[in-house]
């Protein structure tokens, strides 16, 4: 593995544990976005 692909693998798993186990309102929606072909990564909260 690469440093590139071992940085998008740690910027997922932070983004995705950071989802799992962060604070949930329930009047809130959470959307987490991976786009790797263009490497972008998105947590979205709206609500």
């Amino acid at each position: 593995m690469n440093r590139i692909d071992y940085y998008r693998q740690c910027v997922k798993k932070f983004l995705t544990e950071y989802f799992n186990y962060g604070f949930q309102q329930p009047d809130m929606e959470t959307q987490l976005i991976f786009d790797t072909v263009n490497d972008h990564y998105l947590l979205l909260r709206t609500g």
